[in-house]
């Protein structure tokens, strides 16, 4: 979101960034983005396509004077002075840049993934045209931050499920390590008493030989007198 790149008045790109230009905006953002991406803010930008109405009509989002790069170069500018985005930082999610426009069936996936775009961004900033704020319009964008609030409510249930099954697998480990020291206990339980045999087959043994030594002195006959 930095001034040379959002900026269409002094802007060295001068229309919307698209998902097959070369440098890849997407790439570039995403490679300057160092150290820890949790506090990054993005915003998705909610606007119409205006290719097909304009005169003479164009293949795209945009008209032959690139009108809707100058209104969201306009409220980027507004973004950044009305809130806390970082624009050295912070990111802006367009679907022009951000779904593969090469390919139909990307295209497709990426279109009928916008919901769940949508509630992974952190705020939406529509481009206030006149045209587009018409009341289908803003039912569509009503829609659009009820199905952000639900898979909100998704995620963070998912979140819970997730902390309740670390919290199970450390028990299962707890127990794991239980069972681990009782198979040790037993283990030297099981030493010890083969220990224990042990030294009573050598106490045996030790008895038998002092018996057998015993009794081979009582059977030798004692020496005769001298005549």
């Amino acid at each position: 979101m930095s001034s040379n790149t959002y900026n269409g008045r002094s802007s060295e790109h001068g229309r919307l960034p698209r998902s097959d230009d070369q440098p890849n905006i997407v790439d570039i953002y995403q490679s300057n983005l160092t150290g820890d991406a949790s506090d990054v803010q993005i915003v998705f930008i909610s606007y119409r396509w205006i290719g097909r109405s304009s005169q003479p009509p164009v293949n795209g989002p945009e008209d032959i004077e690139n009108t809707q790069y100058l209104r969201m170069c306009d409220a980027v500018e507004r973004l950044l002075e009305e809130t806390n985005i970082n624009g050295d930082r912070d990111g802006l999610w367009l679907d022009i840049a951000c779904i593969d426009q090469q390919h139909e069936a990307a295209k497709r996936r990426g279109i009928a993934s916008l919901p769940l775009i949508i509630a992974q961004c952190d705020s939406e900033r529509g481009l206030g045209i006149a045209e587009y704020e018409n009341g289908e319009a803003q039912n569509i964008r009503q829609e659009m931050v009820a199905i952000k609030a639900y898979y909100k409510h998704e995620r963070a249930l998912l979140v819970a499920k997730r902390q309740v099954l670390e919290h199970e697998d450390v028990l299962l480990e707890w127990k794991r390590q239980a069972l681990d020291h009782e198979l040790a206990l037993a283990d030297l339980k099981r030493q010890e008493s083969e220990d224990r045999l042990k030294l009573s087959d050598v106490k045996l043994a030790t008895i038998k030989a002092n018996y057998q030594r015993a009794t081979a002195s009582a059977s030798i006959s004692p020496p005769l007198p001298p005549p």
